[in-house]
């Protein structure tokens, strides 16, 4: 139930975070919010690993309802060079999540959200040794057509600090 990620660059200090714990989101080092809505959807879907099978099903299908995806619309669509099953109704402006076929992994996930903004997280590259296959390098957030955010993994800390405070 926590998820946090951390940015910085080489060629500054300054870190910006955000982390999401029992549903309640935080930032620090500026509000991003991009950045926010990224790792609470990035998390919402690939944290669901770690979990019991029927629990993890269960909470995916929750936070896919919530974001009005219609679980009962399948299809295969192609995002990003490859063949992906598209979830939900085709038709923009509809809750979709897009999953890569030859990998099971999320690629997309477009939703609205309760202001009525329209979102776009994209997931590319969980074949990077610098994330262990188990998150993308390539995190991309769009509000609306918009950019904005692209964040690139070039390390990952195996062995972050998951103390509390840190959430």
């Amino acid at each position: 139930g926590r998820c946090r990620l951390e940015l910085s660059s080489p060629d500054s200090t300054k870190l910006v975070a955000a982390s999401v714990a029992g549903g309640k989101k935080r930032n620090e080092g500026g509000d991003v919010a991009a950045l926010a809505i990224g790792i609470e959807q990035a998390c919402a879907l690939l944290s669901l690993k770690s979990g019991e099978d029927g629990a993890t099903r269960e909470a995916a299908i929750r936070h896919l309802q919530t974001l009005k995806v219609d679980l009962k619309q399948v299809s295969l669509a192609r995002f990003n060079g490859s063949v992906s099953y598209l979830i939900g109704q085709r038709a923009d402006g509809q809750g979709q999540l897009w999953v890569y076929k030859d990998r099971f992994l999320p690629s997309r996930l477009k939703f609205n959200d309760e202001a009525g903004i329209s979102w776009d997280v994209r997931f590319s590259d969980y074949t990077s040794q610098a994330t262990g296959e188990v998150w993308p390098r390539v995190l991309e957030v769009y509000k609306g057509n918009e950019p904005q955010l692209r964040v690139m993994v070039l390390t990952a800390n195996a062995r972050a600090d998951l103390s509390n405070v840190r959430f």
